[in-house]
């Protein structure tokens, strides 16, 4: 009997580039920050319903690969020691059921005995130990991890705005959390590589795009930088930041030094997938009004007024006016770094008819990139349950956001149950019919 090969990482992500080895996934929210009692799983309760929650995705969608957050404040409730407890359940669930766990061990948020969180001078060496614990007990069944989820969020949010641990505000806040980011980023994936040296990291980032009309010189230089932004953390973790990078002067004007530079330069890791997120809402028309800057995001019903009425995803950005539209996103990222590409969240909030039309739109623009030769390997719909207060930056409770193919339904005995949307069906019938929904990735 001829034994059966399995794929390498390496091979799975090349066999994304065809219609039959597409990614499909979806993921569950675990965003936890303990110090303002954020923990999307216990809002959602997936620590009591994982089974199901796990269940449901495999044998609904049929999926294969799902996005997982561990938390990293249980398993590691103090340095240097660990539970896995509750983790080796689910693992031993996932591989159960037949599914593959792209591992999230950071979404956001760190212990809360990590003082100052990610502006903690140690938290790139406490964070790549706990990548390598991670790696170390899970790596014989996770191949596929994600360094730090979102790092621009991250930075911006903690660092900039305030709004999350270490409550820093100003830019040179901001490129404080970067430097420290940067750090932990290359730390982990170093750290996961020393136990699986066959493992294949997704580095995965926001996806925001600044735009404006007619603008004026000050809004198009504020334009520029925030779009310069969008991929300093990629830039800078694999060595790309030197001193003739665009944003090289600002970074020196906010407090990153020369040496700073150079240890990223010395230190560089691959980029071997780049994971892209993107919400109608990071499309972002910027304008002035006297001194303040103003900001609209809402594009998201125009985009599904035009689609059901064109069923054509190139039309639809010509009518709803977007800045760039999905596919141009994708360009822009292939052009910067000629790596393979993946949707690693994308949602819609609000009736599920609408989450359908936005769905067939944006898998209609990963068909069009990858005619296009953009190498975008996978598609992830976020989440795969209903979010819980992330349209308040999780610094409220109970307030349901209905993004997710099941919809939470708040019960009279406290219970969340899952109730599946028609958002599932459409999913399922896309995936199924990979040849014609994504088709392969041209060749140029």
């Amino acid at each position: 009997m001829q034994s059966q090969t399995i794929a390498t990482p390496r091979e799975q992500i090349q066999d994304g580039m065809t219609a039959n080895g597409f990614w499909w996934m979806t993921g569950f929210e675990g965003s936890n920050i303990p110090e303002i009692g954020a923990d999307e799983y216990e809002w959602t309760q997936h620590y009591a319903n994982w089974q199901q929650d796990l269940e449901q995705v495999r044998q609904r969608l049929d999926l294969t690969r799902i996005r997982y957050t561990l938390p990293w404040y249980r398993l590691n409730p103090a340095p240097g020691r660990y539970d896995w407890r509750w983790a080796d359940r689910v693992m031993a669930k996932a591989e159960e059921l037949g599914l593959d766990l792209v591992l999230n061990p950071i979404q956001f948020g760190t212990p809360a005995w990590l003082q100052d969180s990610f502006g903690n001078l140690d938290f790139p060496d406490y964070a790549a130990e706990y990548f390598n614990r991670v790696a170390r007990r899970y790596g014989r069944q996770a191949k596929f991890y994600t360094p730090h989820n979102e790092p621009l969020i991250s930075a911006l949010f903690g660092g900039d705005f305030g709004h999350w641990p270490p409550y820093w505000k100003g830019l040179d806040n901001y490129v404080r959390l970067v430097n420290n980011i940067g750090r932990q980023i290359v730390q982990s994936t170093r750290a996961v590589l020393q136990e699986v040296p066959e493992a294949q990291m997704i580095h995965v980032e926001a996806a925001e795009h600044y735009a404006a009309k007619n603008p004026d010189p000050f809004v198009q230089k504020e334009i520029w930088l925030r779009n310069e932004r969008r991929f300093l953390f990629l830039d800078l973790v694999s060595g790309q930041v030197r001193k003739d990078h665009p944003l090289s002067d600002w970074l020196a004007t906010h407090g990153m030094s020369d040496s700073d530079l150079a240890w990223f330069a010395e230190n560089a890791i691959n980029l071997d997938v780049i994971g892209v997120d993107y919400y109608p809402h990071c499309e972002v028309w910027l304008n002035r009004r006297e001194n303040e800057l103003i900001q609209h995001r809402d594009h998201g019903f125009s985009i599904v007024h035009h689609f059901s009425k064109t069923n054509d995803s190139a039309r639809v950005n010509q009518l709803a006016d977007l800045p760039v539209g999905l596919t141009g996103m994708l360009e822009l990222f292939r052009e910067r770094y000629n790596r393979p590409l993946m949707i690693t969240e994308i949602d819609y909030c609000g009736l599920n008819e609408h989450k359908t039309l936005f769905l067939r739109y944006t898998v209609q623009e990963v068909k069009r990139a990858r005619a296009a030769g953009i190498p975008v390997i996978g598609y992830t719909w976020w989440p795969a349950i209903d979010h819980m207060n992330w349209d308040l930056a999780l610094r409220e409770r109970d307030h349901i956001h209905p993004v997710g193919l099941w919809e939470l339904h708040p019960e009279p005995d406290g219970r969340l149950s899952r109730v599946e949307t028609e958002v599932v069906a459409a999913y399922r019938d896309l995936k199924n019919n990979a040849a014609d929904s994504v088709g392969e990735v041209a060749s140029l």
